[in-house]
């Protein structure tokens, strides 16, 4: 029975290993045109010694992202500089303002005087 004993925990790594990578494929639907950055941000985390980069960590990651995303920060740029430096976690881009955006059922308009108008024009 001990001679299965490693068969099986190979098993069990390999089934756990295709189950996180099929879940690592949906990504949410926002993310996708990121799928670049957000590639070379999980292969950088796989890389790193010591600190696993689970599903659940990958769930937190996202919702971060999404957070920073809503605050007007670009999510390539986020993972990038994440990605560069070697960084466990996202974070707002250093040394930048978020943009500022009007949301409404018209689109997406920039906190500036010419998105302003735009954004008046159509109400």
């Amino acid at each position: 029975m001990k001679e299965t004993e490693p068969l099986s925990y190979a098993l069990t790594a390999i089934r756990e290993r295709a189950r996180f990578n099929k879940q690592q494929d949906e990504l949410p639907e926002w993310l996708v045109p990121h799928k670049e950055a957000w590639d070379g941000y999980v292969q950088m985390r796989k890389a790193t010694p010591r600190v696993p980069f689970t599903q659940r960590a990958q769930n937190i990651t996202i919702k971060e992202l999404d957070r920073l995303r809503t605050e007007g920060f670009d999510p390539t740029e986020v993972l990038d500089q994440s990605t560069q430096r070697g960084w466990k976690g996202v974070f707002p881009v250093y040394g930048q303002q978020p943009k500022r955006v009007l949301r409404d059922q018209h689109g997406s308009y920039e906190v500036t005087a010419e998105g302003f108008r735009r954004y008046i024009q159509l109400q």
